[in-house]
């Protein structure tokens, strides 16, 4: 028997990168009143991986996140998959052991923080970050490549059985 191939799955970031060009103008998150469009949260987004990419980041390279729920956050969050990097996402409210924990299993190359979010727990080998995203300057998304859909896209730690935060990582299909 021949074995079933797997079909092709597009990444998140060329979909989220066609609707900004389809719908640069409608609105992509909302927020009480507030709302972002497609336009912004792009120019936003390839703010972040152009600046992690200039400051050195590697495909592959797992860079924590934390901050408040905002549109600044998801526009991270895209940015650190657009740039090919593992995406760690730690919630603020965690005790700073879990952080620490998580942050040296996922061993954390990076960490962007934003908001009044208490400032993380690092290893010394890990790259403290800032992006300003207030006015970001006009970013091509030319110069950012595909990630590979098999790549490792984020990890996401579960409280695990023992109480000791487990890992799982998850690809970019």
């Amino acid at each position: 028997q021949k074995p079933i191939s797997q079909p092709y799955k597009v990444p998140v970031t060329r979909q989220f990168v066609e609707m900004s060009r389809q719908f640069p103008e409608e609105a992509a998150l909302s927020m009480g009143e507030a709302c972002m469009t497609y336009g912004m949260l792009e120019a936003k987004s390839a703010h972040v991986a152009t600046s992690l990419l200039q400051q050195g980041l590697r495909p592959g390279d797992v860079v924590g996140l934390s901050g408040p729920r905002s549109f600044d956050l998801i526009a991270a969050l895209l940015g650190i998959l657009r740039a090919r990097g593992v995406l760690l996402l730690i919630d603020p409210d965690l005790p700073d052991a879990r952080k620490s924990v998580m942050l040296q299993e996922a061993n954390a190359a990076w960490c962007l923080e934003f908001g009044q979010a208490e400032r993380l727990p690092l290893q010394d080998s890990t790259k403290r970050v800032q992006v300003l995203l207030d006015n970001p300057p006009d970013s091509s998304t030319a110069d950012l490549p595909d990630p590979d859909p098999g790549a490792a896209a984020y990890i996401f730690f579960t409280s695990g059985t023992t109480g000791v935060p487990k890992g799982i990582l998850g690809n970019h299909k």
